[in-house]
């Protein structure tokens, strides 16, 4: 998982191939791990066929997200907020 603050996105790698939904729900499981939430919370807004994917994160703001998936991942001088949709 890496930070991109031209972007203002975080970028995460799986290996699940891109079908029947394999990768996206590996996204989602990969994702409640790193934020310490129930798979459950997490929810597609858009981009389920896509490369680019925006999720919603029940019960967190978006600064909150950006914090937790920045444990262990600095974001460089702290710049670039992650964009809200």
């Amino acid at each position: 998982m890496t930070w991109d603050p031209w972007r203002r996105q975080w970028t995460v790698a799986c290996r699940a191939p891109p079908r029947e939904g394999q990768a996206n729900e590996a996204l989602l499981c990969i994702l409640a791990e790193a934020l310490s939430v129930p798979r459950q919370d997490l929810s597609w807004v858009r981009g389920t066929t896509g490369r680019e994917k925006v999720l919603e994160v029940r019960g967190l703001s978006a600064e909150e997200i950006h914090r937790r998936l920045s444990k262990g991942h600095p974001t460089p001088d702290g710049k670039g907020q992650p964009r809200v949709a």
